[in-house]
């Protein structure tokens, strides 16, 4: 893939290291993608609201959960291009989509999207967008600041999400692909496709880089 000249130019000033190992050269490094390519894709996930879910791997897989580190907590541009590499494994899969599917991603609080600066589900749902052709349209909203969910047991990050989230009133399909970062519980992923189908939708599939 060529990149623009300014990722050139910072890759000469600044050389890449690996997220996993940090051996100089490439954000991923080759015994990472050997790692990711050996990783399986994640089968048999069941979320309420969901008719299907994809998952990438099992954030087990250090590469991935190091790739997911970084993606998640810097702002790091470099990130898009090896997003649609990740995720090629799950390509067969999401073209069976119906052809009307729109892609959302799992927001962030505004407060939350301003403290970070951006939202790596968006990112996620970007490369996402690329491999399927279906466009991207950010209809949910998340009208309260949750307390984040790493430290909460199954239970409490039900509640912690409950009624959490909204969609705008009118939808432009019936048909939706929720995208994030992890899949743990499924409590954020359950409570977006509620959100959706609460205005309407009838159809709500879930994607994801990981498994927790």
């Amino acid at each position: 893939m060529l990149t623009s000249l300014p990722n050139q130019l910072m890759n000469w000033l600044l050389p890449p290291l690996c997220v996993h190992c940090s051996h100089e050269g490439q954000w991923l490094c080759q015994a990472a993608h050997q790692q990711l390519a050996m990783a399986p894709t994640v089968e048999a996930v069941k979320l309420v609201g969901c008719q299907s879910v994809y998952i990438r791997a099992g954030y087990d897989c250090p590469p991935l959960k190091a790739f997911i580190q970084r993606l998640k907590y810097s702002n790091w541009t470099a990130a898009e291009e090896l997003l649609g590499e990740l995720l090629r494994p799950l390509e067969s899969d999401l073209a069976r989509l119906p052809k009307t599917s729109t892609i959302v991603p799992v927001p962030l609080h505004p407060r939350r999207q301003r403290a970070r600066g951006f939202n790596q589900s968006e990112l996620i749902a970007r490369a996402v967008g690329k491999i399927t052709g279906r466009p991207l349209v950010p209809v949910l909203r998340r009208t309260r600041d949750t307390e984040t969910q790493t430290a909460l047991s199954a239970d409490e990050r039900q509640k912690n999400v409950a009624d959490a989230f909204t969609a705008v009133a009118e939808l432009p399909t019936d048909t939706w692909l929720l995208v994030d970062d992890v899949i743990t519980t499924g409590a954020t992923m359950t409570a977006c496709a509620q959100a959706l189908r609460r205005r309407g939708a009838r159809y709500v599939f879930a994607c994801a880089l990981a498994k927790g």
